[in-house]
């Protein structure tokens, strides 16, 4: 009986662990993806050039 309880305690503990781990890498991956969308975006928005300038530009 004390064997039983033991084991099911343990894997309580296993199934929280991995229930608590998988959250972790979820929200991991939705801060990575935030990241990059936001570097990307402020990268562009850098680089770009106004409409109103493309007709001035040396290389057209």
């Amino acid at each position: 009986m004390l064997f039983i309880c033991l084991f099911l305690l343990g894997l309580l503990n296993y199934l929280v662990f991995f229930e608590v781990f998988s959250k972790a890498i979820q929200i991991r991956a939705v801060i990575k993806s935030n990241f990059e969308r936001t570097t990307w975006f402020s990268e562009t928005s850098e680089t770009a050039t106004p409409e109103n300038q493309l007709e001035k530009s040396p290389w057209q």
